[in-house]
């Protein structure tokens, strides 16, 4: 027999208690520690030595990935949205310490979960995935040593997390049977699918009388775009006006998305054009998103000006439009100063470009940010009350762009600019804009009419 030290312990024992430590550090390792660990033994190949870690590692990323299964209806209140919409929130450190306390009060409904093929062949999900969840809401009620962990994470995180986290996994079957469905429901509904969609949220009564904004939580989280769970509440009550849904359960949900809007608002002053064309894409996104939620508020609810949600959304949209026409306003100005003049001749209404010195980096970015944003909120602007005024800088706008690089078009065929490098750097610049204010194949035309001086 050979032995490993002079305590005598054989070889093969102190192997294997070495690979339990691994397998344990592995198994508490967080989720991007066994990605780098994953991605870092397969670019180096691994020797013979490594083929038990990365035995270890691929069974790991499975066991997660079926974890993940298991508990995917509440997965997503485990993470702050990407989008940065406001939704109920519990810390994900408590995902994996239910999967422990599972692992060792259900062992066979863990085995039968890794055990069993997914999708199974009729589209469903293992019988076991909802057990799981049913039992892991039931341990967070009773408590117990295997749920200590867990309850003390969630308790942590905000007092009274761990019941609440309870009854949203005992919603976990009614989520998941919803999902494939949602979005056909958010699509259109017809009279019955809106039955089914009653159905569902009666079920949900039958678990808990107050569980149905719960559920409208895990369904909304599933959602790309969250206002459009408005469609889904208006299947369960009706269409109704705004003074019925802000007095009813669901009103969580209509007043979750007005504070959106003045979260889209709050980024919208704070849009600064020294940001460039990056900060201006963000803030005319922003612009979007308000014009589109506004409407889909306005889409799906009935609406009264005089009622409690109604005058806050007036003057939501009055801001929003407010505020886009104001920025819309500058970008002839900040052309202009990117696209500098010199003084006018007698007898002339506009002076030449002045091409003395390169274009300005500073005023260049500024002015690309403006023109920037005034693409980019050319979609929303007749739904968003800016069309008007969109229009009419536009018309400006292209004007003077148009008659500046006429001028140095002559420039450039003439020879006559002392610079022609910097006559070149200002026709691009010019075309960039035209670009953006009228449309690519405008300043296409005025490149190929610069290729040829």
């Amino acid at each position: 027999m050979v032995y490993l030290d002079q305590r005598r312990t054989p070889m093969g024992a102190a192997l294997n208690n070495r690979m339990d430590v691994v397998r344990a550090m592995i198994g508490l390792a967080p989720d991007s520690t066994i990605g780098q660990l994953d991605a870092a033994l397969r670019s180096d190949g691994g020797g013979q030595g490594l083929t038990a870690i990365r035995a270890l590692i691929d069974s790991e990323i499975c066991e997660r990935a079926v974890r993940d299964g298991v508990f995917g209806p509440v997965l997503l209140l485990c993470a702050p949205r990407a989008d940065g919409f406001e939704q109920t929130q519990f810390p994900p450190a408590v995902i994996p310490k239910l999967w422990r306390a599972l692992k060792q009060g259900h062992p066979n409904l863990i085995s039968a979960a890794l055990a069993s093929p997914v999708p199974l062949p009729d589209d469903s999900v293992p019988p076991a995935y909802d057990q799981l969840c049913r039992e892991a809401a039931k341990g967070l009620h009773e408590g117990g040593a295997d749920y200590a962990p867990a309850i003390e994470a969630l308790n942590a995180f905000r007092p009274g997390a761990a019941a609440q986290f309870a009854e949203y996994l005992a919603l976990a079957p009614l989520a998941r049977q919803a999902a494939p469905r949602l979005p056909g429901w958010i699509k259109g509904m017809t009279q019955d699918q809106v039955a089914t969609v009653r159905l569902l949220f009666k079920d949900a009564g039958a678990i808990a009388s107050d569980s149905s904004p719960r559920l409208m939580e895990l369904l909304q989280a599933q959602l790309r775009e969250p206002w459009m769970i408005l469609r889904i509440v208006a299947a369960t009550i009706g269409r109704a006006s705004d003074r019925f849904v802000a007095d009813s359960e669901m009103a969580g949900f209509g007043q979750r998305l007005l504070d959106d809007i003045d979260r889209h608002l709050d980024a919208l002053r704070a849009f600064d054009m020294d940001g460039g064309p990056e900060a201006a894409v963000a803030a005319a996104r922003h612009v979007a998103l308000a014009v589109g939620q506004a409407a889909e508020f306005e889409a799906t609810l009935e609406v009264d000006k005089t009622g409690p949600w109604g005058v806050r959304l007036a003057k939501q949209k009055s801001q929003l439009a407010g505020l886009t026409e104001g920025y819309l306003k500058k970008c002839g100005k900040l052309i202009g100063e990117a696209l500098p003049l010199l003084p006018p001749r007698p007898g002339c209404v506009r002076g030449d470009p002045r091409l003395d010195t390169p274009p300005e980096e500073r005023v260049t970015r500024r002015a690309m940010a403006s023109a920037t944003f005034f693409d980019r909120v050319r979609g929303p602007a007749a739904l968003g009350g800016y069309g008007t005024v969109r229009a009419k800088v536009c018309e400006d706008v292209t004007y003077g762009l148009d008659g500046y690089l006429k001028d140095l078009l002559a420039i450039l065929h003439s020879g006559e600019a002392a610079d022609m490098s910097i006559a070149r750097a200002y026709l691009e610049v010019g075309a960039d804009f035209m670009g953006l204010i009228q449309d690519l194949k405008s300043a296409q035309i005025i490149r190929r009419r610069a290729a040829s001086a």
